[in-house]
């Protein structure tokens, strides 16, 4: 019996393949997911270890902290909490576009185009696709957190070097911060666009 063009409810089309554009739609974001989960958990791991030297060390004690030191607290603790909870949402990520196919493979035909043109930004085509609705709002909290745990981990060094080094030190590291963030802003752009459709 010929495999049906259409599925209908409950059924799997077994020879169903995604459309090439979304294919690659769907490995670019899963690259990015990979490849930013394990940056996450990495930082992660940092982060605990910085947290427990700076404990170590006695700048993070309750009794000797001023203003600086409770910054450099919320600073560790974020880079720690932000970098495990961007790990966690790019294991999701992750896992929303692995089912992708398997998902659309569950669609009637005709509301999937396999050729031809489609009007749609990358968010639209993957959630027609199958990726699910919250794709947006998961993203949104993974680049979210990815940022802000990338963040606290060079505030709690820039803090840390405020602490304990001379001022032209100070001056010069945290030019260097500033500067070595700054490639974050083309890492956004795509994410903005992405999420926001525009």
């Amino acid at each position: 019996m010929p495999p049906s063009s259409s599925t209908r409810k409950g059924e799997l089309s077994l020879s169903y393949a995604l459309p090439a554009a979304i294919e690659s739609l769907k490995d670019g974001w899963q690259r990015t997911a990979e490849t930013g989960a394990t940056i996450s958990s990495l930082f992660s791991l940092l982060s605990l270890v910085a947290l427990y030297l700076l404990n170590v060390a006695g700048l993070l004690d309750q009794e000797s902290r001023d203003p600086i030191r409770t910054f450099l607290a919320l600073a560790s603790y974020g880079a720690l909490f932000f970098n495990l909870s961007a790990s966690i949402s790019g294991f999701i990520l992750i896992d929303r576009l692995g089912s992708i196919p398997y998902r659309a493979a569950q669609q009637p035909r005709e509301l999937l185009p396999v050729s031809g043109v489609i009007d749609a930004d990358s968010e639209q085509l993957l959630r027609r696709y199958g990726v699910g609705k919250l794709w947006g709002a998961l993203v949104l909290h993974w680049i979210s957190c990815f940022l802000a745990g990338i963040w606290c981990i060079v505030l709690q060094a820039v803090v840390y070097v405020w602490l304990k080094e001379t001022i032209v030190i100070r001056v010069l590291v945290t030019i260097l911060a500033a500067f070595s963030l700054f490639p974050l802003t083309a890492f956004i752009s795509p994410f903005w666009r992405a999420v926001t459709g525009g």
